[in-house]
């Protein structure tokens, strides 16, 4: 119950991320041509992937300042945790929920295809599925992880995952210069 908590918390976190920056960009999205933004839009998404796939590759920290500004914001978050008990149900949730702020390069890449969907809801609706997601991969993390990295190598997954990425990355950078691009 300790572990669903903390992650009920962390996805909680997600959503309202999600919420913040779905809100900011529909009011950027009333100010300027959508289908410019959206194009640069998509093409920084796709860049962001690249990075994210360099960074798993090459051993490249590209989003190290952008983890280095998350890391501030953690660092004021932190102690709000210190007197929260952690064996209590509240407690987990507490810390799961300041669990959702720590800086993590993925989350951010996905929170920016959340500033995409131009509304405190569609952001907060996608960093919620984002968050529902990974929920079975967090709490059976400790087990598959060690199972699966045994059979296939740690390497070799990462080497995997950061060759997807990069597909997805160029791919999601051609879209607005693609022929059927609306």
């Amino acid at each position: 119950m300790l572990a669903l908590s903390h992650q009920i918390g962390r996805v909680t976190s997600y959503t309202l991320a999600g919420a913040i920056v779905g809100a900011c960009s529909g009011l950027i999205f009333s100010f300027v041509d959508i289908k410019i933004l959206a194009s640069i839009a998509r093409l920084a998404a796709g860049l962001l992937l690249v990075l994210i796939a360099a960074n798993i590759l090459c051993k490249w920290r590209p989003l190290a300042p952008v983890e280095r500004l998350g890391a501030t914001l953690w660092r004021h978050l932190l102690p709000l945790g210190a007197h929260v008990p952690p064996q209590a149900t509240w407690g987990a949730l507490i810390l799961g929920m300041l669990w959702g702020w720590l800086p993590c390069g993925f989350v951010y890449s996905v929170l920016i295809f959340a500033a995409l969907q131009g509304g405190a809801l569609q952001g907060a609706l996608l960093m919620l599925c984002f968050g529902l997601g990974t929920l079975p991969a967090l709490l059976g993390a400790g087990v598959l992880g060690t199972t699966l990295g045994r059979l296939v190598g740690v390497r070799r997954l990462n080497s995997v995952t950061g060759w997807v990425l990069l597909l997805f990355g160029v791919l999601t950078m051609a879209g607005p210069f693609t022929p059927h691009h609306h």
